[in-house]
């Protein structure tokens, strides 16, 4: 006997959303009345655990299923209800969560007048949030562009007069100024004399949003849920290092896991200005050459030149500061790896120009199939996700 799908489905934040709980084609079909999202009691906790392989992967989907039109009800437990604004302010899915439009909020305890005014108290705070070098010791922070909001120009992303985009170098002394609190305690100076070249890194990567996120193919902006953010966290890691007579065992430290993501079109329709699917290779070659100007000089880019450093500059980077860098955009999740104890692999052959320095080729591997250089299709999500993670000890 045949049964009616159920009317809506819950999930709790911020596990139960992340990518392989269930798909973004199944909500749409198993929860034609929407999804409750609950915010419970220990939600921190579970911000932190390593079960959650990445924050902004799970923000990447949240935003994804409401671009998507899916009916979406945040339920917020009573204690975190209570402490809104400084939650909200400090964990980057909260915070992303309270700025989209077109959902529903319960908040515990509240009735609806004052689950408004807690709204919109907890929404300015998001936006004033502003880094300072006293605070850098939270575990966690984000600077959010609430683009459809009219909220896209955070001032310490953003010149105050005229709107343009900071200088690199202000996104290099950020990093810095990260960094330099984050090892303050440490030994390890080799990677703070690279902070500069993370910077860079950073630097790139948001304004990568700036010209290429914001609008449609059209060039309209976005009208609702239109978002761009840079996170700063720090999160436990395990690597495997050789202890007593050469055995391999499992060693945690401390990363600093720095983020970027956006609700744009995405690395693929930017570079071909279509909305049509390619098979999954030219994908995947789209995204180097996005990446790297002369990765696939047989793919024309249409696209006006910018100040690129490079995939291979990027590489040689965090090769240097032992550290990695995770992309989620269309259907690809790529990765590469350079923290000690972990798979590494696609160094120039022997031989070739450079070699002798052990450097990195310029390409990404598959999440999937960790050490190949050959993609997998994922569930498609909008916008982009970037995941750098430099180990602090």
């Amino acid at each position: 006997m045949l049964t009616n799908p159920p009317s809506s489905r819950s999930f709790q934040l911020p596990l139960e959303i992340s990518e392989g709980s269930i798909s973004l084609g199944q909500l749409e079909e198993e929860a034609p009345s929407g999804v409750e999202l609950v915010i419970p009691d220990d939600y921190e906790q579970r911000a932190a655990s390593p079960e959650l392989h990445a924050e902004v992967f799970a923000i990447q989907r949240l935003l994804s299923m409401a671009r998507q039109r899916i009916p979406l009800t945040f339920v917020w437990s009573a204690a975190v209800t209570q402490r809104l604004i400084d939650l909200t302010r400090l964990q980057p899915l909260l915070a992303v969560a309270v700025m989209l439009q077109g959902v529903t909020h319960r908040l515990i305890g509240l009735d609806a007048v004052q689950t408004q005014a807690a709204l919109s108290a907890a929404r300015e705070a998001v936006l004033k949030h502003r880094l300072f070098r006293n605070d850098l010791f939270t575990p966690s922070q984000v600077l959010l562009c609430a683009d459809s909001r009219g909220q896209g120009r955070h001032e310490q992303l953003y010149l105050p007069k005229g709107g343009a985009l900071r200088p690199r170098e202000h996104f290099e002394t950020l990093v810095e100024d990260v960094l330099t609190n984050e090892l303050s305690t440490s030994a390890d100076s080799k990677k703070l004399s690279w902070a500069t070249g993370l910077g860079g890194i950073v630097a790139e990567l948001f304004e990568n949003t700036d010209m290429h996120a914001m609008t449609d193919l059209q060039g309209s902006r976005f009208p609702t849920n239109a978002m761009r953010g840079l996170m700063f966290r720090r999160i436990p890691w395990a690597v495997q290092l050789r202890g007593e007579k050469y055995k391999l065992q499992d060693v945690e430290k401390t990363a600093l896991e720095i983020s970027v993501f956006d609700t744009g079109i995405g690395y693929l329709q930017s570079f071909t200005r279509s909305t049509q699917l390619p098979d999954i290779e030219f994908e995947w070659r789209v995204l180097h050459k996005c990446l790297e100007r002369h990765y696939a000089p047989d793919i024309a880019d249409p696209r006006p030149a910018h100040r690129a450093l490079g995939l291979a500059h990027v590489l040689r980077t965090l090769q240097f500061a032992g550290g990695r860098i995770e992309i989620r955009t269309g259907r690809l999740f790529a990765y590469r790896t350079f923290i000690q104890g972990e798979l590494q692999a696609q160094m120039l052959p022997r031989g070739s120009d450079w070699s002798r320095f052990n450097w990195p080729r310029p390409r990404m591997l598959d999440v999937s199939k960790k050490v190949v250089a050959v993609p997998s299709a994922h569930e498609t999500t909008i916008g982009s996700a970037v995941r750098v993670i430099v180990p602090l000890s």
